[in-house]
């Protein structure tokens, strides 16, 4: 059995157990299995489903060690394995958090602070400033050297920045996700060289997505101009119209005027596209086109570009 707050939508009001820390909570689920004796594991089936969650801190909310939270150093199908074991095995039943940002203090330590004075005297420079085939040190008090300590403070920087950079490539995998709602805005100048033609404004990438809406704006008034007409619609065989060039005539892009086509749904498939045609000749003024496009990924990873 599992509790699963499942991607694509991450939770909204839902902090930490005790009603603090951040109102953002990446996954909540209900172990399956029991993890690892040494308490280094969490199993939970409902993990295999989602994008790599390497580099977050998950945090025990329920269970013998409730309120202890790690660092995830490895996320492999329905497994994952943290940096420092919990006080024991992480059981069945048991209920966690990953998180996007924050962790108690307790669990996130950088121990960068001046060692205590050191007991031997440091007789030698050597002996103080050390060289660089010295084992990096992070632990406050240890005898050992500038070096040492330098060596530390790196390694604690390049796992900040590791962490930040795999949250920020989560978010940005979240955002193709199936089924999650993306807009997509295209700007397109019927006073643009070239006039009349067909002119790509979007492709289907990685994966199929499915357009959801179609809305277009006209800012300006171009009766007066050399456009008659124009009309939005992918490049199938047998092409889907968003926008008929008999609706968007010239007397009716007028300023303001809007244009818009939902349905259930249209499939863009990796490598098509969705068009523009224009009729008649360029508008001879400055007009550009506001074009919104909604859409979600059919399979986590398709967007349009």
């Amino acid at each position: 059995m599992e509790i699963v707050r499942t991607i694509p939508v991450a939770s909204q009001g839902t902090g930490y157990p005790d009603g603090e820390g951040p109102n953002l909570v990446v996954y909540q689920g209900l172990t399956t299995a029991n993890g690892a004796v040494g308490g280094n594991t969490i199993v939970d089936d409902g993990l295999a489903l989602l994008p790599n969650l390497t580099g977050l801190p998950v945090w025990l909310i329920s269970g013998a060690f409730k309120g202890q939270s790690r660092l995830i150093t490895s996320h492999i199908g329905n497994t994952l394995t943290v940096d420092t074991p919990y006080s024991g095995q992480v059981v069945a039943v048991t209920a966690y958090m990953v998180l996007p940002f924050y962790m108690p203090l307790a669990g996130l330590v950088l121990d960068i602070d001046v060692p205590a004075i050191d007991v031997p005297n440091n007789v030698l420079e050597r002996d103080v400033i050390g060289n660089k085939g010295d084992t990096a040190v992070i632990v406050l008090g240890v005898v050992a050297s500038l070096m040492g300590y330098v060596k530390g403070v790196l390694a604690q920087v390049n796992w900040v920045v590791a962490a930040v950079t795999t949250v920020v490539n989560w978010i940005a995998a979240w955002t193709s996700l199936q089924g999650v709602s993306q807009p997509r805005n295209v700007v397109y100048d019927l006073n643009a060289v070239g006039g009349a033609g067909t002119f790509d404004l979007v492709v289907g990438t990685a994966q199929d997505v499915q357009i959801d809406a179609v809305v277009v704006r006209n800012p300006v008034n171009v009766t007066a101009g050399a456009t008659t007409s124009f009309s939005i619609q992918t490049n199938d065989a047998t092409p889907q119209i968003f926008v008929l060039n008999t609706i968007a005539v010239k007397a009716a892009l007028t300023a303001g005027a809007q244009f818009a086509w939902s349905g259930a749904g249209c499939i863009l498939k990796v490598g098509q596209k969705i068009q523009i045609t224009v009729n008649g000749a360029a508008s001879g003024i400055a007009d550009v086109l506001d074009i919104d496009i909604s859409y979600h990924a059919v399979v986590s990873g398709g967007y349009v570009a």
